[in-house]
């Protein structure tokens, strides 16, 4: 489901001028989408007759070319930049190459490599932008997203406890360095248990990561030179909600009377945003927000989804984000929904009306305006 309501402009009077403390204050206009974003680049994803996926759990990109994470079928699909399927990482089984079940892939934009974590086996699986294997590194640890700090060394977050070596780990985060845990004093269940789920996000920025856990009102940034972290930043909610969930139907079901807000996942951090998911709840009411803070124009905005004016499609969780372009991807049923009489000539003419809209997904890119 694709929630909807148009994006707002947030009064100036609490702008940030640094990451410091972030204010997300209830006060605003309403603006449109086209205030703060160039017209969408729009691109249908062109798959075989062999298969298509069932969703888009992933998206990165490499060299020009994009790659689709589907974890029911435990496949990443690579698309050229104009869309067009060109092979397929299909390598299930327990051999060195092979995965049992992908959960999760990032890109090596340095070694030009795709790195994949599969979950039951434990391992990190590294092969070249085509899929051709170079190598297995056993992690021997369940987690949940991981990134890479520098040759067989991760950042990794685990959200549940594991034996390693013999031993208990109890910490959501640790670096894992060729087989050693090297540093893991920090996010420890019993002193930083605000809120423990499995939802994280890493944003890497030159030396710097930067991520947050789902339900967290803080932003940590680790820096890589000295192995921990050296800032957290808190985000101001009004009637900030606190407790420890796994889920948002587990808030609703407590405090589905009751006027809070929380952050949820999705951050994104560069030079040019700072931007989240969040949600907030009027006695019942839930809304599905998204946060911008734009630090050079001292704009701050919110709203409960991206509303497309160009198309009049309502977007809200961002699948990636890089060169200051978020990227939205058009489900089948969200297509299914469309009324093509009444969108642009841009989105009609990307859609294939000769084949099911359940086979067709769309990307939809928007690029941040200079002048903010």
């Amino acid at each position: 489901m694709i929630f909807g309501l148009v994006i707002i402009l947030i009064s100036c009077q609490n702008r940030q001028k640094t990451l410091g403390e972030i204010e997300v204050p209830l006060e605003h206009e309403k603006i449109l989408t086209s205030t703060i974003f160039e017209k969408p680049s729009i691109l249908r994803l062109k798959f075989n007759d062999r298969i298509y996926p069932s969703k888009i759990d992933q998206i990165n990109f490499l060299d020009n070319h994009i790659y689709v994470l589907d974890k029911n079928f435990g496949i990443i699909f690579k698309f050229s930049k104009e869309g067009d399927l060109l092979t397929t990482l299909e390598k299930r089984g327990e051999g060195p190459e092979e995965y049992q079940y992908l959960h999760r892939f990032r890109v090596d934009t340095e070694n030009k490599t795709i790195e994949v974590y599969d979950k039951v086996g434990q391992k990190i699986i590294i092969y070249d932008s085509n899929f051709k294997f170079k190598e297995s590194i056993k992690i021997g640890l369940f987690f949940e997203n991981f990134e890479k700090i520098s040759d067989k060394k991760y950042l990794i977050y685990l959200a549940q406890e594991n034996i390693f070596n013999g031993k208990n780990v109890s910490n959501n985060l640790i670096i894992w360095d060729n087989g050693e845990i090297t540093f893991s004093d920090i996010l420890q269940r019993p002193t930083d248990i605000k809120f423990q789920d499995n939802s994280i996000y890493f944003n890497r920025m030159s030396k710097s990561i930067y991520f947050t856990q789902a339900f967290n009102d803080t932003i940590y940034k680790f820096d890589v030179n000295v192995n921990r972290i050296v800032e957290k930043s808190i985000v101001n909610f009004p009637n900030k909600l606190f407790g420890s969930f796994s889920s948002i139907d587990e808030i609703d079901r407590v405090f589905n009377d009751k006027t809070y807000s929380t952050n949820i996942d999705y951050l994104v951090l560069n030079d040019k945003v700072i931007s989240f998911n969040y949600i907030k709840s009027d006695n019942g009411a839930l809304s599905f927000m998204r946060y911008f803070y734009f630090p050079h124009s001292n704009f701050v905005f919110q709203g409960t989804s991206l509303y497309n004016d160009f198309d009049g499609i309502f977007l809200f969780r961002h699948i990636y984000f890089r060169d200051n372009i978020f990227t939205y991807v058009v489900s089948p049923e969200s297509l299914s929904n469309l009324d093509l009489e009444k969108v642009s000539e841009d989105l009609r003419g990307s859609i294939d009306e000769s084949i099911s809209f359940e086979d067709q997904f769309l990307l939809l890119s928007f690029k941040i305006k200079d002048n903010l």
